[in-house]
Formats: structure tokens, sequence, C-alpha cells
């Protein structure tokens, strides 16, 4: 049985287009996104401030994406 590998490559400067964002903000939108580390359960309490109850996908990613523009 022979097995395959798909890679996939982003173009960075089209990433930081679509989304609105510089990407040296990359790495705090991913963050308040949530991860292994810092989950959503631990972020809960953020994303109540933001006006958030639920998770949304898309307008989470909105309203998010927005934040990670301001921090400083």
């Amino acid at each position: 049985m022979q097995g395959s590998l798909e890679t996939k490559e982003y173009i960075l400067t089209e990433v930081a287009k679509g989304l609105g964002l510089q990407p040296d903000r990359f790495c705090i939108l991913a963050a308040l996104l949530g991860n292994y580390l810092l989950t959503e359960q631990d972020l809960a309490d953020f994303y109540r401030k933001l006006g958030m109850t639920q998770n949304p996908g898309k307008v989470k990613l909105k309203i998010i994406r927005c934040h990670a523009k301001i921090v400083p």
C-alpha cells in the first residue's frame, strides 16, 4: 500500500487581503480563535465581553478579526 501526502500553499499576502488584516496580526488572530493551549472554553469570558454568546463561525471570525486589528 502506497501512502500519499497532500500539501497546500497559502500566499500570505492574499490571505491578509482576504482577512483585511496585516500579516503581523495573524498570531493574535489565531490565539483569539482558540487552539489546544488556549481553548474556546478558556476564552469564553473574552467572547462574552465581545457580545458573542455562541460560536457562530463566520461571525466569530469577523468580530475577532476586528479586535485583532486594534490590539496593541
